[in-house]
């Protein structure tokens, strides 16, 4: 095995991954309908990097990040987040906590708006 093939860490052989996995195969069941392990992995590779990069650094305000950008269509990991998004996302006065209930608040809004829109 190469010192690349090593790096690459299974999604079962690791617990964040297994347990990651696991949460979005039942609270994204339409979503990771047909998707292995690894497809996921690389979902969640993609949502960890968004969120270290906007300085969610514990599991969970990771997962808690990772959470919202799926129900948000994954538009918090793009290249260029939504205007809005960054705006919360760069605010150095909220807390990770505080960001994450703003964003969850924001995704409730266009939920709303797309069911009164029907």
């Amino acid at each position: 095995m190469n010192t690349e093939e090593q790096k690459k860490t299974k999604a079962s052989d690791n617990r964040f991954y297994h347990y990651a996995t696991q949460y979005l195969r039942e609270e994204f069941p339409s979503k990771t309908e047909g998707l292995t392990d690894e497809e996921i992995k690389e979902i969640l590779d993609k949502g960890l990097r968004a969120a270290h990069f906007f300085h969610f650094s514990t599991e969970a305000d990771a997962m808690g990040f990772i959470d919202i950008d799926l129900r948000l269509e994954q538009t918090l990991s793009e290249e260029e987040p939504p205007l809005w998004a960054k705006k919360i996302l760069r605010d150095s006065t909220l807390t990770n906590e505080e960001k994450l209930y703003r964003l969850r608040d924001a995704y409730c809004t266009l939920e709303w708006l797309e069911h009164t829109n029907d």
